[in-house]
């Protein structure tokens, strides 16, 4: 299993439900490892590589990690891939918020910074379903990976097919249903209660400005979105009707 987490998504939530079901010495990386050799964060492909053993990467079912998609062509075998996405606005000031606390400027701020908007918030999730394995191979972590390079609709049309094939994938905006589907796909036990982790607190209205901005930056993002939640609503009606 290949767990592509992508930032802002209640991936911590989900990753809380997968880990479950899996031998710690299964999971690469583990939690306990990841508080005491990683600052409780996912480590690069870098610091992976030089981190785990070869027994390691032998034993392991579940690789996860702030990584794109082109990163299963590292497996051996192809993985099944687990993810989810998020409403591509909600997520890019999900992500600028996060910022903010790691620096001392402003939502409005970050969002006016070519470098961080382009690189952060610009057709986010869809850039990481399309990124080749040449730029996976060239850099260490999820950040350095985002490109500037600005997609395009044969990129959205690629995206949409990638997704497609992927065995399972989660709606934020519909966790429980997202929880529920994927202990279907997979015979897992469904929760008694799902987690919600690292939810935000309450935050200062954005600027009209900042909103425009942000939303112009998600165009294809939003088309993706719209495209997975009609196939996420397809699979999970052919699954409980």
């Amino acid at each position: 299993f290949y767990f592509m987490h992508i930032p802002k998504t209640a991936g911590t939530s989900l990753a809380r439900v997968i880990e479950k079901q899996f031998e710690a010495s299964e999971i690469l990386p583990n939690r306990a490892r990841m508080d005491a050799e990683f600052e409780g964060h996912y480590p690069s492909t870098v610091r992976m590589s030089n981190a785990f053993s070869v027994s390691d990467f032998a034993n392991c079912r579940l690789l996860r990690g702030h990584f794109p998609l082109a990163a299963r062509t590292e497996f051996a075998q192809p993985p099944v891939v687990l993810t989810m996405l998020r409403d591509p606005f909600a997520r890019g000031l999900s992500q600028l918020r996060h910022m903010t606390r790691e620096q001392s400027r402003t939502v409005d701020e970050l969002a006016c910074d070519q470098l961080i908007s382009r690189s952060f918030v610009r057709d986010f999730q869809l850039k990481l379903f399309v990124l080749n394995p040449e730029s996976c191979a060239q850099n260490g972590e999820l950040f350095e990976i985002s490109t500037h390079a600005k997609l395009t609709r044969a990129d959205l049309e690629r995206g949409q097919q990638l997704l497609s094939e992927i065995e399972w994938f989660g709606i934020q905006e519909r966790f429980d249903d997202s929880i529920r589907l994927l202990c279907h796909r997979f015979g897992w036990p469904e929760p008694t209660s799902n987690p919600q982790l690292n939810r935000a607190k309450k935050e200062e209205p954005l600027a009209d400005e900042t909103r425009r901005k942000l939303e112009s930056l998600v165009e294809l993002d939003r088309e993706f979105y719209a495209f997975a939640c009609e196939e996420f609503d397809r699979r999970f009606r052919a699954a409980f009707g």
